[in-house]
């Protein structure tokens, strides 16, 4: 006597109701599903048209990873075309707000020098014809967008952000 049970009637005429729930819910993951690996092929998760990015200033090009790992490898490719006033010499200032979060690795080539100044630091390297080809290889500890700016000391600089994945 304490449990209710539905008769066929009832039965049938709920059928079709959890049927159309059961599909919804299956539309619903089946969309995740696929905009995920949208995402994943668009280069929001891994590499992909989407994943590199650029930023100019006078005197510099920088390409760097939009989105990266916390801790993981990350890395910045700089072209700096030689100050007229320094000829021979490519100079790279680096923010010192990036760097706080942003622990560059390597530096390729070697910089002939670091200098440290109130806003970041400045590195010096021989430019070969008029320019210089420098890749920053970096491990973000960072988590959220993690804001960048490089540029040629007493210029202004190229400005840029990178979305940083846990």
């Amino acid at each position: 006597m304490g449990e209710l049970q539905l008769g066929d009637q009832e039965r049938r005429q709920q059928e079709p109701l959890l049927r159309r729930r059961a599909a919804r819910w299956q539309r619903v993951g089946w969309g995740s599903l696929a905009l995920l690996l949208l995402a994943a092929l668009a280069g929001l998760i891994g590499p992909g048209p989407l994943s590199w990015a650029g930023a100019s200033a006078p005197l510099i090009q920088v390409d760097y990873e939009r989105f990266a790992r916390r801790l993981g490898d990350s890395s910045l490719r700089v072209t700096v075309w030689s100050d007229p006033a320094h000829p021979g010499t490519a100079r790279l200032w680096i923010s010192r707000d990036y760097l706080i979060e942003a622990e560059a690795r390597q530096v390729v080539p070697a910089p002939d020098s670091w200098t440290a100044v109130d806003d970041g630091v400045v590195l010096s390297f021989p430019a070969t014809g008029d320019r210089a080809e420098i890749e920053i290889r970096t491990s973000l500890d960072h988590i959220g967008t993690l804001h960048g700016a490089l540029g040629v000391p007493g210029k202004p600089p190229a400005r840029f952000w990178q979305l940083v994945y846990p």
